[in-house]
């Protein structure tokens, strides 16, 4: 799902693998060959728990490398991924979040943190997951 300046309309689809964050939001390649342009976007990524395997995710493995534990990434405590405007939730977050982090509890637990990194200032919140 995505959504751009002004444009309410969710769009729902599957993503291929070209996709660039740049200061003005997000550009996305679709499988179905439509390109998008938006601030936001919330992906459901399935149950593979090894970010490894997620073909969204492994090109930014190799731009904004992220230390990896038994398939999972060490997020931030506001759960970023690194410097990169990025926030990962559900089963992706459970070193942050804990065994929870796939329910709803989690959810919640998650959207806490997100939310916090949102309306704070980067220059108050940690890197390092504690």
């Amino acid at each position: 799902w995505v959504s751009g300046a002004g444009d309410q309309e969710p769009h729902l689809g599957e993503l291929a693998d070209s996709w660039e964050n740049n200061l003005t939001g997000w550009q996305l390649g679709c499988s179905n060959g439509e390109k998008l342009a938006c601030d936001r976007l919330w992906l459901a990524t399935g149950s593979t728990l090894k970010v490894q395997e997620q073909p969204l995710l492994t090109p930014l493995l190799v731009t904004n490398p992220l230390e990896v534990v038994n398939g999972l990434p060490v997020l931030t405590t506001h759960l970023r991924w690194g410097n990169c405007e990025l926030y990962l939730m559900g089963g992706l977050a459970a070193l942050q979040i804990g065994p929870t982090a796939r329910n709803l509890a989690g959810a919640r637990m998650a959207s806490d943190r997100i939310v916090d990194a949102l309306i704070k200032p980067r220059a108050f919140q940690p890197l390092i997951a504690v």
